[in-house]
């Protein structure tokens, strides 16, 4: 019986913090990822978009250029059904709203983010979040 493997996308323009992320993520979920690329930028971001399709893509909001936020909505107009989840140090409800309305599934906090976090994301929970769930189109923050 094959094991799936997730393929992983992080879109933040800090390096330090897109790495540690990743350690993060590996460290939680495993043999689950086959891998995790990195983006620091929306146009790095495309540039793997449109080459390899990804389970999860775990998007920052500011960046320099073009934001989160836009490159949200342009990737849910492309491709329509991404697993886009935003991961931010704003708290903000505004933006928050805004980053769900661009077609992000889901909410992360940064200085919050936890294993359990991505626990729950990958589905390794009972308690898992819609976005897990292809046949749940709800959002739940995490």
């Amino acid at each position: 019986m094959d094991i799936f493997q997730a393929n992983v996308l992080i879109v933040d323009d800090s390096r330090a913090f897109a790495i540690a992320f990743k350690d993060l993520i590996f460290d939680v979920v495993g043999d689950g990822v086959a891998i995790i690329n990195l983006a620091h930028s929306a146009d790095e971001a495309m540039e793997l978009i449109v080459t390899k399709h990804y389970h999860y893509i775990f998007m920052d909001v500011q960046m320099p250029g073009t934001n989160g936020i836009e490159l949200t909505r342009k990737l849910d107009r492309m491709f329509n059904g991404l697993n886009i989840i935003a991961i931010s140090f704003h708290r903000d409800f505004e933006i928050i709203r805004s980053m769900i309305e661009a077609g992000a599934r889901n909410y992360i906090v940064k200085e919050d983010v936890s294993p359990q976090d991505i626990e729950r994301i990958f589905g390794l929970t009972q308690n898992s979040s819609s976005t897990m769930n292809e046949s749940n189109n709800s959002i739940d923050k995490v």
